[in-house]
């Protein structure tokens, strides 16, 4: 059985065709939830009408009954029908609490990071700068709560934009470092191709599996940054030395169609796992 077979197990064109009904998201089933959430109020809806038409045809037959009471019982039918879905309602909200919020609580952007957020919008040149962040962090949020250039929005997956970026997600920690020459060399030529003036970080990463790159970590000790907020759950760095791109200059932009060092081209290392990048660093 080959790959095909097991992705298109019905063949075509019925795969293709059942493909548009069940496809969502990342085929995961509290996604796939979602629709079919929507699919059952549809057949609900169908059920509920058949079962009215049936009703009213049945009533129909019943000479000897008057119409009063025919339509009056049609009322109460329908009224029952809505009394007992109300009626459930609390208890469906409660089955479905541990579903909609799985793995999430304390765990979405808090309310120092929001606070952060809207400090950062009032920073000078930050509206038109691009801002460096972990996206893992859901720090990408700022892009719609803020209006904010954030280079990523949305978390990391698979795969990082471009040879800048990685550099950044690299070796950000040797920014102005005079006893890295070359990796802070390296760093200060992506921060003004990207330019970035500000970066900002916050906690925690929100999935088991990720882990914040050696670049950023203890940014608060990189010699080429200034921290200008720290508030306990987020912190924002200037990057000293910045400056505006000079007339003519070449610097890549923040929206996501734009060129952004040649991203086609380039392929990131694999990502490190957790106890890798804790080695390096202790290294």
């Amino acid at each position: 059985m080959d790959d095909r077979t097991i992705d298109h197990p019905f063949g075509q064109p019925w795969a293709d065709l059942l493909f548009k009904f069940s496809n969502s998201f990342y085929n995961d089933a509290r996604r796939l939830g979602y629709v079919q959430a929507v699919l059952m109020i549809a057949v609900a809806g169908c059920g509920l009408a058949i079962m009215l038409w049936l009703a009213f045809r049945g009533a129909q037959k019943l000479q000897m009954i008057s119409v009063r009471v025919r339509v009056g019982g049609l009322v109460v039918g329908v009224l029952a029908i809505f009394g007992v879905a109300i009626s459930h309602s609390p208890g469906l909200s409660v089955e479905m609490d541990d579903i909609l919020n799985h793995d999430r609580d304390d765990r979405m952007i808090s309310v120092g990071d929001r606070e952060a957020f809207s400090y950062l919008a009032e920073l000078p040149d930050a509206r038109t700068t691009t801002i460096f962040h972990e996206p893992d962090q859901g720090t990408g949020w700022a892009y719609a709560l803020n209006g904010l250039h954030m280079m990523f929005n949305h978390y990391a997956w698979p795969n990082h934009v471009g040879k800048n970026q990685w550099e950044l997600w690299d070796k950000l920690r040797y920014t102005g470092d005079p006893t890295e020459p070359e990796k802070a060399a390296a760093v200060e030529a992506a921060l003004r191709a990207i330019n970035v003036k500000y970066i900002v970080i916050t906690s925690p990463l929100y999935w088991d599996f990720q882990v914040v790159p050696p670049g950023m970590r203890n940014l608060d000790q990189t010699p080429g940054f200034t921290t200008v907020f720290d508030n306990g759950d987020a912190q924002i760095f200037e990057v000293d030395g910045w400056r505006p791109p000079e007339p003519g200059e070449a610097t890549f932009g923040w929206g996501p169609h734009e060129d952004r060092s040649a991203a086609e081209d380039f392929v990131s290392p694999p990502p490190m796992p957790p106890d890798e990048v804790l080695r390096e660093l202790d290294d």
